[in-house]
């Protein structure tokens, strides 16, 4: 091994190091790394940065201390998630919050061209779907497929996320054509009665200008039209 491959081995072992105290929220390693010259933002094989797997890895203070020493909030790994993405992914609502007052980009999407929100919804985080909203994230983007938000949680029958976004003005039909060539919409979910009763029945009541709609696109059941007079 010549110097400059030695050297080269040296960056690389500090940068594994500082990626492992992220992951598990060592601030003194960190900081103690970020002393000996070792970018804030160096990455790993796969794109990864320090706040990226610290934000992954649900370490709050460590998001904090990262931020304070200029890492950058948009950063991306190998899928183009960003840090936002990846406390997403996990449902930490609070390291989300942290990274928007940062000027984390709401509206940000990897590989798949899942958002933030589209991340929450399919995990069935409804604290963390409520935030994005609030913070102005689009709550009729889809991802390569054309699934948009709520045709994630109403497949998976997350209601408080549904009732969320339908309160909210979610286009309940919005047509996603890229799936295996069939065009569905959120109401094209499997004939689990407890989801479409739960399903129909927030369309009614959150999104009563949808009635005719979902009448016509699926017929409503009887006995929510009996419940409410329809």
């Amino acid at each position: 091994m010549n110097i400059q491959d030695s050297y080269k081995y040296d960056i690389q072992d500090l940068v594994d190091q500082i990626l492992d105290a992220s992951k598990n929220g060592d601030n003194d390693g960190i900081t103690d790394l970020l002393s000996k010259g070792i970018d804030v933002n160096a990455s790993g094989d796969d794109g990864e940065t320090p706040l990226l797997v610290a934000s992954l890895s649900g370490k709050i203070e460590t998001v904090r201390l990262l931020l304070g020493k200029g890492a950058c909030v948009n950063s991306r790994e190998i899928d183009k998630m960003t840090p936002l993405a990846c406390a997403s992914l996990c449902g930490y609502a609070d390291i989300a919050a942290l990274l928007l007052d940062n000027g984390a980009d709401i509206e940000s999407r990897d590989s798949w061209s899942n958002t933030p929100l589209i991340l929450s919804c399919r995990g069935g985080f409804s604290d963390l779907a409520e935030l994005l909203i609030d913070r102005g994230a689009d709550i009729n983007s889809p991802d390569y497929m054309g699934f948009t938000p709520i045709v994630w949680s109403s497949w998976n029958a997350f209601r408080m996320i549904t009732e969320l976004l339908l309160a909210n003005g979610a286009d309940i039909g919005v047509v996603c054509d890229k799936f295996h060539d069939n065009n569905v919409t959120c109401l094209d979910y499997d004939a689990d009665i407890w989801k479409v009763e739960s399903i129909q029945e927030l369309i009614i009541t959150k999104q009563p200008q949808n009635i005719k709609f979902l009448d016509e696109k699926i017929g409503i059941l009887p006995s929510l039209k009996k419940k409410y007079g329809l």
